[in-house]
């Protein structure tokens, strides 16, 4: 009974730890975001992105399979945020 409330408990944790971490990558996204269009073209962050891109870091074991890496997802964020912007 010990065995299986000890795991229950480490289940929770994971799950709780999975939950702050995409809590984290959300924030990240949005400062990204922000950063971006407060510097305007020639933005720091595009050049990161452009680098992180041509370098294709090995992925962290930390990602869900089929999760798509921060990098991909704040490119991803910002090209909707462009398009946006140019609609208007």
């Amino acid at each position: 009974m010990l065995a299986r409330a000890a795991e229950g408990s480490l289940a929770r944790e994971a799950k709780d730890t999975a939950a702050l971490r995409a809590k984290i990558d959300e924030v990240a996204i949005d400062v990204a975001r922000v950063t971006a269009i407060l510097e305007g073209p020639g933005s720091r962050i595009e050049e990161i992105l452009a680098a992180t891109a041509a370098e294709k870091a090995p992925a962290s074991g930390r990602r869900l399979k089929g999760e798509l890496p921060l990098a991909e997802r704040i490119r991803a964020v910002l090209g909707a945020t462009r398009g946006r912007q140019a609609a208007e």
